[in-house]
């Protein structure tokens, strides 16, 4: 704090989120020496800052990669100057990007998907029977309350612009000396921090980039964010059908709003307060719904991870907004036909818009893995694999088996499907 000029006096309150994780630690922290801890730091941040050093080092690091990961071949130079310039100076590059690719109208009309979604999301609170009135009627407050952040924060387009030289006014690089340039971002970032113990909250700071291309909840300012990286095909675009908007960003929206009421984000009021506003009731029966989603994502065998089951415990989280958000997006979308009438087809596809919606929902989730990374992913990552984020979600919905005729007892016609929300 002494880099800051800030000082920490013995009677101030300090919030401290995790304190089973901080007294586990302190047991293991005892079992160790100062010198030991001091060298593992230090490894740390080796580790961290070993892709920024000498060709041996990157050439170990290569080696790593290809156990853990199966990647094979380095990232062209170009790519990881631009990542590492877009993750550390990420307004500077958002600017670049707004004013290069996104089209301002885009801003209103995700507006609107929001407005529509949400709206959706409100009224399926009603179809639940787990759940009771005194929570229902919390949980439309805090769907209410939830403020959105779309494409960009304004002030990086302003021609004047001090609030954004500001951010990059304290770094002095030399051409001569990139470790040494990134470790003053380190420093500049790690001081940037600090100096908001004394500052008043910005509710309107955001909290990633605008040349991101992912989408993002806070159960702590009950905020949804879409930087402009997202808002593109197969995602969104003003040109394509609505069908696949809704399919698409429309999904995203739902996913997003609906990681407010998941298992970690109903732990969080209408204001980003932890808070439990759940009864009882609605409490106990939210843990037998989610049981149900557990029990069926771990019950997939994922081949290119050797066998191995997804966990239905590390993944619950998303798959449960993964599942709400497909439902909502869909209602939106058949509320927008009954408003604007039905789509033309589509030249040359025999499919109905319906059966465009779950295309472009499974399209955006299209990819690939290498089988070391698959392992590695199985064991770590709080999202399912693609291919059973998509089967999972359409299996329990209703509305997909009907469209695509799916026969009762068929893979993706279970005979008992999983709600939540």
């Amino acid at each position: 704090m002494t880099s800051v000029n800030i000082q920490l006096h013995p009677e101030e309150e300090v919030v401290v989120y995790g304190v089973p994780y901080l007294h586990q630690l302190k047991t293991i922290l005892s079992n160790y020496s100062a010198s030991t801890l001091q060298n593992y730091l230090v490894w740390r941040l080796a580790i961290d800052r070993v892709s920024s050093l000498s060709r041996r080092y990157k050439d170990a690091r290569a080696n790593y990669r290809k156990a853990l990961y199966g990647t094979t071949l380095e990232e062209a130079r170009w790519r990881e100057c631009v990542s590492y310039v877009n993750s550390n100076m990420e307004n500077a590059v958002g600017a670049m990007y707004v004013k290069e690719t996104f089209a301002g109208e885009s801003k209103r009309m995700i507006s609107d998907l929001i407005n529509k979604v949400r709206e959706v999301f409100i009224e399926t609170l009603d179809e639940l029977q787990w759940m009771d009135e005194t929570s229902k009627e919390k949980a439309r407050e805090k769907a209410l309350s939830i403020k959105e952040q779309i494409g960009y924060p304004d002030y990086i387009l302003e021609d004047q612009n001090d609030k954004l030289d500001q951010e990059s006014f304290a770094l002095n690089f030399s051409e001569e000396k990139y470790f040494e340039n990134i470790l003053e971002i380190l420093k500049a970032t790690a001081q940037k921090s600090l100096k908001k113990l004394r500052e008043p909250v910005d509710p309107d700071a955001w909290i990633i980039g605008a040349a991101v291309a992912d989408a993002f909840y806070s159960p702590n300012r009950n905020q949804i964010v879409f930087p402009a990286g997202i808002l593109q095909p197969p995602f969104f675009s003003k040109q394509q059908p609505q069908a696949l908007n809704f399919g698409g960003i429309g999904m995203v929206i739902g996913h997003e709003i609906t990681h407010g009421f998941d298992d970690n984000g109903r732990n969080f009021d209408k204001d980003g307060n932890m808070f439990d506003w759940w009864s009882n009731f609605s409490a106990m029966h939210f843990k037998d719904q989610s049981r149900c989603m557990v029990y069926q994502y771990g019950n997939y065998t994922w081949e290119l991870a050797g066998n191995q089951n997804v966990s239905g415990i590390i993944t619950l989280g998303e798959n449960i907004a993964d599942n709400g958000g497909v439902r909502q997006a869909y209602k939106a979308y058949l509320k927008w036909v009954e408003r604007h009438g039905k789509e033309p087809k589509l030249p040359g596809l025999d499919l109905t818009h319906k059966q465009l919606f779950f295309l472009n929902f499974a399209q955006v989730w299209c990819g690939s893995y290498r089988p070391e990374y698959a392992r590695h992913s199985i064991k770590t990552d709080v999202h399912s694999p693609f291919k059973y984020r998509v089967m999972g979600s359409l299996q329990n919905f209703e509305a997909f088996s009907e469209e695509f005729n799916c026969k009762k007892g068929t893979t993706m016609h279970p005979v008992e499907r999983c709600r939540v929300w």
